[in-house]
């Protein structure tokens, strides 16, 4: 890995724009209105603005699919992440090995309702959906 001090550290060249959304694409809370070591933006969309442990975070749970959430830009992405510090994952993504996150194949056997509306009871199960 290549260390940097902190004023000779990567930083963001990208083309000052007019902020529309000043929040997290990931955690939804605000961010600054400026590029700074906490504060990231998309290089592809640029329309994305990240918290910088939001996006490692990002990073260490999506592994070999790790990508823009808002244009889902990969290759200059990652290159650029790469860049700025952000330490990639040679993995699976987490949901696709965590047991609790994955999808189950098993359906739902009953209706958990406080009051059950279906004609056929809590038990019915239609073939189709």
């Amino acid at each position: 890995h290549r260390s940097f001090c902190w004023e000779h550290r990567p930083q963001q060249a990208l083309q000052p724009r007019p902020c529309r959304d000043n929040t997290c694409t990931i955690c939804l809370h605000s961010v600054e209105d400026k590029i700074s070591y906490k504060t990231m933006r998309c290089p592809a969309c640029q329309d994305a603005f990240f918290h910088r442990q939001c996006i490692q975070r990002l990073a260490l749970h999506a592994g070999i699919s790790f990508r823009c959430p808002r244009c889902l830009n990969q290759e200059s992405f990652m290159i650029h992440m790469l860049t700025m510090g952000i330490r990639l994952f040679k993995r699976p993504p987490s949901w696709e090995s965590d047991q609790e996150v994955r999808p189950s194949d098993q359906r739902h056997s009953c209706c958990n309702a406080a009051t059950c509306l279906c004609l056929g009871g809590r038990e019915h199960v239609e073939t189709n959906g």
